[in-house]
C-alpha cells in the first residue's frame, strides 16, 4: 500500500507495525472498486468518491463475476441484457436452497461428531 506523501497520516508508528497500519490507515491510497482506471483515492475519501464516480460495475460482478464495467448510464442499458439480471430470481432460489441444505448438513455433521465424542 502506498501512503500519500503530503496531507498523509499524522501517526508515527514502528516499522514492524507498518504493514498492518497501512492496511487499515484512512490515509492509505486505495483503488476505486468501480473501475481500475479511476484515480486512486485515500481510504477516508473513498465513500465520497463512490457517490460521485461515473463508473459502475454490474451489481452481479462480485457474486457471479459479470465482466461488465462502464458508466452508470451504460449500466442501465447493460442490465436489460445481462444474463445474471435475467435469471436473478432463479439464481437466488437455488442459492437459498443450497444454503439451507448446507446448513442442514453442517448440523448433521456436528451431531455425528458429538455422537462419536460420546463413544
Amino acid at each position: 500500500w502506498e501512503l500519500m506523501p503530503e496531507g498523509g497520516c499524522p501517526l508515527t508508528i514502528k516499522n514492524s507495525q507498518r504493514r498492518l497500519h497501512q492496511y487499515n490507515c484512512q490515509y492509505s491510497v486505495v483503488p476505486c472498486p468501480n473501475e481500475p482506471t479511476c484515480p486512486t483515492v485515500m481510504r477516508k475519501d473513498l465513500d465520497e468518491h463512490l457517490r460521485v464516480c461515473e463508473n459502475a460495475p454490474c451489481p452481479h460482478h462480485n457474486k457471479y463475476k459479470c465482466p461488465f464495467r462502464g458508466t452508470r448510464e451504460q449500466l442501465s442499458e447493460h442490465l436489460k441484457s445481462c444474463q445474471f439480471e435475467q435469471f436473478k430470481g432463479i439464481l437466488t432460489a437455488f442459492e437459498d436452497r443450497f444454503a439451507n441444505r448446507f446448513a442442514d448438513l453442517n448440523k448433521r455433521v456436528k451431531q455425528k461428531d458429538e455422537e462419536i465424542a460420546d463413544m
